[in-house]
């Protein structure tokens, strides 16, 4: 089973193997402990986020998803001068 949690900032995926017995709420609260130790819990560094966790759901301010545009790689394909096959 895989469960998808958001508190509108940040997001928790939990999974669990097919022959685990798992109910909702268990994982529900699972969830919730995660998202309160996160409260609670300082990076190190002031300058650093915690592990695995970031801030902005942007990095240097460009969206990451797979709405992005990809360029077009027959643009730029590599030929291999000794490939006869082209």
């Amino acid at each position: 089973m895989r469960v998808h949690l958001t508190d509108g900032t940040r997001q928790v995926d939990i999974r669990t193997d097919s022959g685990e017995r798992v109910t909702l709420d268990r994982l529900e609260a699972s969830a919730l402990r995660l998202f309160a130790a996160l409260d609670h819990e300082p990076a190190a560094d002031e300058q650093r986020t915690p592990i695995g966790f970031t801030p902005q759901l942007t990095l240097d301010g460009v969206s990451l998803d797979s709405a992005i545009e990809r360029s077009d790689q027959d643009d730029e394909q590599y030929v291999d001068p000794e490939d006869d096959r082209a």
